[in-house]
């Protein structure tokens, strides 16, 4: 109705999404709004209490300061722009029921809206993780690389556990 695309914050209640985020900030249960793909309708909210910690998953999360205050640990995903399109084709189709032209025709239209409002928000992340299909001779599509950023000002966790020992010539660095 208003001409611009889901992406768009004006196409959102990011004043909802708001206090949403600082009520359970403040140990306050919310009704959460669920969006139903399928047809573009909102179903019944569903019940969430607060917990020791949420998970937030979103396109504008940290858009405003305030939504950005509300958070402990800001985290972006940033996948480069081919395997993003590819990921979102894989779920569209299977999950949604479009077909691969249709949601790359959506992915064009939307994207002024994505480099203007989405990938900004990189900047206000903590944690930038950026995939890359595996590099060397042995190419798993299934299998994934991953560079990790952490930002000052978020104490830095040992992750060493979890990046395979440096095995397939994993490097840690700071940027």
């Amino acid at each position: 109705e208003l001409g611009i695309t889901p992406l768009h914050p004006d196409c959102n209640y990011l004043d909802v999404l708001a206090q949403d985020l600082r009520h359970l900030r403040n140990g306050e249960a919310i009704l959460k709004p669920v969006y139903r793909h399928a047809d573009g309708t909102f179903g019944s909210p569903v019940y969430v209490e607060p917990h020791g910690f949420a998970i937030v998953e979103g396109l504008l999360g940290y858009h405003t300061p305030a939504m950005r205050d509300c958070y402990d640990v800001r985290v972006f995903l940033a996948p480069p722009e081919d395997l993003r399109r590819k990921w979102k084709v894989a779920r569209d189709c299977s999950r949604r029921g479009y077909t691969t032209d249709e949601v790359l025709a959506e992915l064009d239209r939307r994207e002024p809206d994505s480099a203007a409002f989405i990938r900004p928000q990189e900047r206000h992340a903590d944690m930038v993780v950026s995939f890359m299909e595996g590099a060397g001779s042995d190419r798993d599509p299934d299998r994934l690389d991953a560079e990790l950023l952490l930002r000052d000002g978020l104490p830095h966790p040992d992750l060493t556990p979890f990046i395979g020992n440096g095995v397939r010539g994993i490097e840690m660095s700071e940027r």
